[in-house]
């Protein structure tokens, strides 16, 4: 589906995660493009339920891959985790824009550009680290910058929370900002999830 052919060791295995990272990149980054620039949002909601569809279509062709071989790489539990933990961090990422659009957002939030930004840049570096795992490198410092990441939109999600009491916001405007931040906070932390995994099995194969 991908042009990707099996080869005796294996490699479609990691280049099928290797292209689950970069679409949540790709996701990740259209949903900036929505939050930095909130005009033609149907169009961008678009786009970025696209990009979800082809990370779902990613995903499906690893499962396909694993009930054909019988050998793997790694444990094909750890290709499967890694695999759907992935596929979260684009559901994710789609579920925030299509929060913003149903719930007919009209001004976007600093705090929502900011979440937006750092699911960008902790995507961006788990796509370096992905490739890790071909070789069993070890990945600490990726990881390091992601958990620190993670923590960074851990504490944006609490102010973003807390301002949403000191204003005397509508009801309903807090219950939509309410859903929106989570949504990008497990962005994030799927992200997070993802490089945990990535770390326990270059420790167990390394």
């Amino acid at each position: 589906m991908f042009g990707i052919k099996l080869n005796p060791h294996n490699d479609v295995f990691f280049s099928i995660l290797e292209l689950q990272s970069a679409q949540a990149v790709e996701a990740a980054r259209l949903l900036c493009d929505m939050v930095n620039d909130f005009t033609n949002v149907e169009v961008k909601l678009q786009r970025l339920v696209e990009a979800e569809k082809k990370a779902d279509n990613i995903n499906h062709e690893m499962v396909q891959q694993l009930s054909k071989t019988f050998v793997t790489p790694i444990d094909r539990e750890d290709l499967h985790n890694l695999a759907f933990a992935i596929d979260d961090i684009v559901d994710n990422i789609e579920a925030a824009g299509t929060t913003m659009v149903l719930c007919k957002v009209k001004q976007v939030t600093p705090y929502a550009r900011k979440m937006a930004n750092i699911v960008l840049d902790a995507s961006a570096k788990l796509n370096t680290l992905m490739p890790n795992l071909r070789s069993m490198r070890d990945g600490r410092q990726q990881y390091i910058a992601i958990h620190t990441l993670e923590n960074e939109g851990d504490d944006l999600w609490q102010q973003a929370f807390a301002s949403l009491f000191e204003d005397g916001s509508n009801p309903l405007e807090v219950i939509k900002w309410k859903e929106i931040y989570e949504m990008m906070e497990e962005s994030i932390d799927s992200i997070e999830r993802v490089a945990e995994i990535i770390e326990e099995v270059i420790q167990k194969n390394g």
